[in-house]
Formats: C-alpha cells, structure tokens, sequence
C-alpha cells in the first residue's frame, strides 16, 4: 500500500497498481490452486492501522473483528465499492473501493484494509484473515494542494517545491507578477542571480 491515499480516489497499490489477495497454504506455503477454498468469497473490511504493530501472524478471529473500524455517526460507509473479492484458483484482485472518510479521526490515524471468509464462506474450512500494511487516508482536498512532480509550465507557482500556497514567497512572487511556473522560470533565465 502507499503511504497515503485520499477520500473520493480509487483504492490502489503502490504506483497505481492492483491489489491481490493470494490464498496461501500455511504448511506448504504454496497457492492453494484448488479445493472448495480456492474459490472462496471473501470480505474487504477497514481495520485500525495499529492493529498487530507488532507483527505478530497469531490473532483470533475475534480479535480480528474488534480492530474492525465502522463509520462515524451520520457518516457514509468509510469503504464503498466492491467489497468482495472472489478467488479463482486462490487468487483475486480487489475492484472498485473509494474511501468516505479520512483517518485522522482514528487513534492510529492509519487504516489498514483487511480481508475475511465472507458469511457462509469456509464453514467447512477455515481461511485466516488477513491485513495490509498501514496508510493514511487523508481528504480530498489535501490533494487539490499537491505539489506536481514534474510541474508543467502551466502549473501555479506553488506547485514549486518549497513555495507553499499563500505563504510569503509566495506572496512576494505573486506581487512581482509571478503566478505560474513558466513566470518563475523566465524570470530565473533572465537573472539566475536573483533572490
């Protein structure tokens, strides 16, 4: 998982990738490609970011469940979208999820996604939950004010690494008729020594 994602964007891996869901065999450690559980439905769930810091793989199910994070009063679903992954030959790719809500309003202020046998799923067998790494989620708005890795020449002049949005260089560069990225750099051809 990033480090952050925002409220309103896709859920996604590292780059925009895919997130999968691999059901593994805990004494042979391979794929288990076959069998009733290897087209398992399973269930995405939020879970608090601190649940087992400390990387230990031996919780209950019940434990599990008690780190579940349920919306806010009044609030939407924190999660929506697909919340069901369904395996084939043990492997299943996780849909369209967005997030409602950010997580600063958690004790960790980190979320972690979490999957588990949905209802009527591994009576006969028992799948072991399992967790992301933690992450952020933090509101939209936060992502409206990114800077831009490249800025494009038509980008404001705060989307400059270390000008911030309506702080005092750039409020000086605004009052020196520097608005946009191209304004800075003109400038900076003309006179590389200015400060």
């Amino acid at each position: 998982m990033p480090p952050h994602l925002f409220t309103g964007g896709k859920v996604e891996g590292e780059r925009g990738s895919s997130i999968h869901v691999v059901l593994i065999d805990v004494i042979t450690g391979n794929v288990v490609q076959t069998g009733e559980e290897s087209a398992s439905k399973l269930t995405v769930v939020m879970l608090e970011g601190d649940f087992n810091d400390e990387d230990n793989e031996d919780w209950t199910r019940e434990h599990f469940d008690n780190f579940e994070v349920k919306e806010r009063e009044g609030k939407r679903p924190i999660l929506t979208g697909d919340t069901y992954v369904i395996l084939k030959e043990g492997v299943g790719t996780l849909g369209g999820l967005t997030f409602t809500d950010n997580s600063s309003w958690i004790r960790s202020r980190n979320f972690r996604l979490g999957v588990k046998a949905a209802p009527g799923n591994g009576d006969s067998y028992h799948i072991r939950e399992a967790k992301t790494e933690p992450f952020a989620v933090k509101d939209r708005s936060g992502e409206l004010d990114k800077k831009h890795y490249p800025p494009a020449l038509h980008d404001d002049v705060w989307r400059l690494d270390r000008i911030a949005k309506d702080g005092v260089l750039h409020k000086k560069l605004l009052k020196a008729n520097i608005v946009s990225v191209e304004d800075f750099l003109r400038l900076l051809v003309k006179d590389p020594h200015i400060s």
